[in-house]
Order: C-alpha cells, then structure tokens, then sequence
C-alpha cells in the first residue's frame, strides 16, 4: 500500500464522521526567506467542517477564519488561544489540507512550543500530536485527480 491510498482509506474511514474533520489552513507573512516557519507570523487561521450529512443545503458546512488582530507581540498568542477554544468544541480526529504536514502543522507546531500559554492548549496539541493528518497534496500529486 502506498502513502496517497492510505489517506484516501483513512478519508473514507472518517466519512461518517464528518463533523469531527476539519479542513485548514494559513496563512502567514514570510519576513525573511532565509527563515522559512522560524519567523512568520500568522496572519489568519481558517477551518471548515461539515454540520451535516447534506455538503449542498444551507448550513451544512461551517467556515470560520480567524485573524490576527494586530502586530503587537502578544496578539499572534491571542490567536493560537482562541484557535485552541474553537477546537475544544471540534475535537477534530482528522485535519485535511493541501501542503499541510509540510507547513501549516509544522508551524502550529513550532508555535506552540513557542508561546508559554497560561492554560496549555490541549486541544491544538490533540490536533496536532493524535489526529490523522490527511495531505490532498500528496493524494494530487500521485493519484493524478483519479479515484
């Protein structure tokens, strides 16, 4: 079995538990090349899941993006901490993305080693450390957009 079909496994495993995957991404602002996910800022921190069994009517998918409120110090903090209270309602067992085990959980990761927050984000660390990460990149790149 290769990688790409084991996420797609994986996919079809969590199918029926639609409402605990959640898609994400960042999106950040690059200060140094030289630094690539040592000195990036997170500028926002967006995340969508399905509500319902129905990805078509009304409500079914929920969509929320959270944004850095400034450039103070403390406010790139402030984020991860309101990041970790909406996946406290979540409990996410998946995180699908594109590019994300390369980047956007690499990132979350160094910043929650980063920030000493006063409450430990258990969440964000659930995410990070026991939910099935699933890659589209990688699903893209080697299954060639077939099934």
């Amino acid at each position: 079995m290769f990688y790409e079909e084991l996420q797609l496994k994986l996919l079809k495993l969590l199918r029926n538990n639609g409402h605990k995957v959640i898609s994400l991404d960042l999106e950040t602002k690059l200060m140094d090349p030289n630094e690539f996910l040592t000195n990036e800022p997170i500028l926002s921190i967006s995340f969508a899941r399905r509500r319902s069994g129905k990805p078509m009517t009304g409500d079914a998918i929920e969509v929320k993006t959270l944004f850095l409120e400034s450039e103070e110090d403390g406010s790139e903090k402030k984020l991860l901490e309101e990041f970790d209270r909406e996946l406290e309602t979540i409990k996410p067992l998946g995180v699908v993305g594109y590019g994300i085990r390369n980047y956007d959980i690499t990132l979350l990761s160094i910043k929650k080693t980063r920030y000493k927050l006063q409450q430990p984000p258990w969440k964000l660390i659930d995410m990070l450390e026991s939910a099935v990460h699933i890659d589209i990149y990688h699903v893209l790149k080697y299954k060639r957009y077939k099934n």
